[in-house]
């Protein structure tokens, strides 16, 4: 097992829960990105960006009631210039945006694009532990 990946798995867990925990709505990308964190049990209300409505109505829509949105795009130009974007436009239609959960994920996951945690979950979870004891525990919690 390389070094580092058990505090890896123990700490994107973490993430995991304190995210389902805080109940903060996200924003993402791209529907695989909201698939991805409904398959590692992410329960928060997600919104998709890219869904063909201009980015200053989809602001104007989530402003409403002035939420503070979790922005989690990719850690890409595109994504990064994405949410600052979306920031700038949350701000001026009355909510805000949290920027932590991403800069913290990005700094646990190896992990460029959203849509790549599931995979990463379940590679650092059969290197960490035996193929037995993942199965026991999903249903003992299951």
């Amino acid at each position: 097992m390389p070094p580092g990946d058990r505090q890896r798995l123990e700490d994107l867990e973490a993430w995991v829960a304190a995210l389902c925990e805080s109940a903060a709505p996200l924003l993402v990308e791209g529907t695989n990105d909201r698939e991805a964190l409904r398959a590692i049990g992410i329960t928060n209300r997600i919104e998709v960006i890219n869904r063909g409505v201009p980015l200053v109505d989809l602001a104007e829509s989530l402003g409403v009631d002035g939420t503070t949105w979790v922005i989690l795009t990719d850690r890409d130009r595109k994504g990064g210039g994405l949410a600052r974007q979306l920031e700038v436009l949350l701000r001026a239609s009355g909510a805000a945006a949290d920027h932590r959960w991403r800069r913290d994920l990005f700094r646990t996951a190896r992990v460029r694009e959203i849509e790549e945690l599931l995979p990463y979950l379940r590679g650092l979870q059969d290197r960490v532990r035996p193929v037995g004891r993942r199965v026991r525990e999903h249903f003992v919690q299951g």
